[in-house]
């Protein structure tokens, strides 16, 4: 049996989304070690890549496998089973202080659009969710639930300066070669939290579970519980508005031209990216001497 645990994994748009590991009761659970542990080591009973596909596939489409380190309790050299996890074969009980240890699992990673339909397909696995697993369906229920309603708005995040050389963030040094460059930026939707909504959202982020924030990135700055649920539930919202207009065509009517049109396209669209630098108006000079009055002839003559 697998037991499905979930990582929200925070970043910009190429590196959010789920990551997904699990322990195997089938497994045979490591000896204990006395001393003390390594720094980092492969998790003893972490299922692979393969088995998490087989489990997973019929859900959703994994964007690659990978690996993650964890930080988990560790007892006796040995990482502490999960509460979901029942074993046919009762080990004796390890002694020793407990303690946090690093390990690494393998970890099939998950776009937003695809971690939703996976965190909405959890009765369906032929699996156990885990505590932090079932705590993200929470947030796609939750993110699904203010689409139906309407309590979305839609916006613009993160410009990127395209240039020949690659992205350069908004405010970056550009070149006088790169002024011409475009400016891509994503069409986003964000959930709009007030009253009740915003009291549910708090009460969310208040039950992340611990293990939620395992994930140990070196050299990064430890992500508070409040942020990673905000992230979570900001790409959720806007995978689950884009589920809602497949099929629905937000420019229609709208003259071509402009950012407005790729605004609106990338709003219902899979693809977030859209020229969000229009250039120069055309004849903007000759526009505004037309609408400039012409005083010789409004002059009024004087009677005589």
């Amino acid at each position: 049996m697998l037991v499905i645990h979930g990582l929200w994994k925070p970043g910009d748009d190429s590196t959010t989304g789920l990551a997904v590991w699990a322990e195997d009761s089938a497994a045979p659970p490591a000896p204990t070690r006395p001393g003390r542990p390594p720094r980092e080591r492969p998790h003893p009973f972490a299922a692979g890549h393969a088995d998490l596909v087989a489990a997973l596939a019929d859900a959703a489409e994994p964007a690659r496998p990978a690996t993650a380190l964890l930080t988990l309790p560790t007892r006796a050299g040995v990482p502490t089973d999960s509460p979901e996890l029942i074993r046919t074969a009762v080990a004796p009980p390890a002694r020793g202080r407990l303690t946090l240890a690093a390990w690494q699992v393998p970890t099939l990673l998950y776009a937003p659009d695809d971690a939703l339909a996976l965190l909405r397909a959890l009765d369906d696995l032929p699996a156990v969710s885990g505590a932090t697993l079932r705590h993200l369906a929470e947030l796609a229920d939750f993110a699904v639930d203010l689409v139906a309603r309407g309590r979305v708005l839609p916006g613009v995040h993160a410009p990127v300066h395209e240039t020949a050389a690659g992205p350069v963030a908004a405010g970056g040094a550009r070149s006088v070669a790169d002024r011409a460059a475009q400016v891509v930026a994503r069409a986003v939707w964000r959930p709009l939290l007030t009253g009740t909504d915003a009291a549910w959202a708090r009460s969310l982020a208040l039950a992340l579970p611990p293990a939620a924030r395992a994930a140990a990135t070196p050299g990064a700055t430890e992500v508070a519980g409040a942020a990673l649920v905000a992230d979570a539930l900001d790409a959720l919202t806007d995978a689950a508005a884009r589920v809602a207009l497949a099929a629905t065509t937000l420019a229609r009517g709208v003259r071509p031209g402009g950012p407005a049109p790729a605004w609106l396209a990338a709003l219902a669209g899979a693809r977030r990216g859209h020229r969000a630098d229009p250039g120069p108006p055309p004849a903007a000079g000759r526009c505004a001497a037309r609408r400039q009055p012409d005083r010789r002839r409004r002059a009024v003559r004087p009677r005589p």
